[in-house]
């Protein structure tokens, strides 16, 4: 079994959405992968974990898969 985290911070405004829009869009983009790849087996994604220290991250995805045999 793997685990992978991954954690980003978003500008203020892309493709003009404000930051947490665009964490909530990458949020229910990413819950959709289980569905589509059979060997994850787990998928976390939060937007907004570190608030009180911004200068780490906005937003962080956690997930476990089986390795391919």
């Amino acid at each position: 079994m793997i685990r992978h985290v991954v954690m980003w911070k978003l500008k203020e405004v892309a493709d003009g959405r404000g930051r947490m829009e665009n964490a909530a869009l990458i949020k229910s983009r990413l819950e959709t992968l289980p569905a589509l790849i059979p060997e994850i087996l787990r998928l976390e994604v939060e937007v907004d974990v570190l608030a009180e220290r911004r200068d780490r991250g906005d937003a962080c995805w956690r997930w476990k898969f089986s390795r391919s045999k």
